[in-house]
């Protein structure tokens, strides 16, 4: 199983300031954590627009160690996803799969951003 993460509005409240801080809040993290300790099988891809932002071992530094040995990557930047007619998130995970070749993996996305999924 594949988690594809967002942070903003998913592990703190949404908000620019979040990431101009260093991210620095992250109030939902230890939670979602502890429950990923009951679910040691599921690995984790980052679909934050974070990646777009920031280096991808800054987007690590959040996580615990045990947590972020399970994180297998991001998904693509922006552009780089299926055309529609899927939503812009989910054309990138979908893009990520195909790349991955982990089409045939079970997945589900963690994200607030209902919109950018068909």
């Amino acid at each position: 199983m594949i988690l594809f993460l967002d942070f903003d509005g998913v592990l703190h409240p949404e908000g620019e300031d979040h990431v101009l801080n260093g991210g620095a809040d992250f109030c939902l993290l230890p939670r979602l954590e502890a429950l990923l300790r009951e679910f040691p099988h599921v690995k984790i891809v980052i679909s934050s627009s974070w990646r777009e932002q920031l280096l991808y071992k800054t987007l690590l530094k959040p996580f615990s160690s045990d947590i972020r040995a399970r994180i297998l990557g991001a998904t693509p930047h922006s552009g780089f996803g299926l055309p529609p007619p899927y939503k812009k998130r989910e054309g990138e995970i979908l893009a990520w799969l195909q790349i991955h070749e982990s089409v045939e993996e079970p997945w589900v996305a963690l994200d607030d951003a209902y919109w950018q999924f068909d």
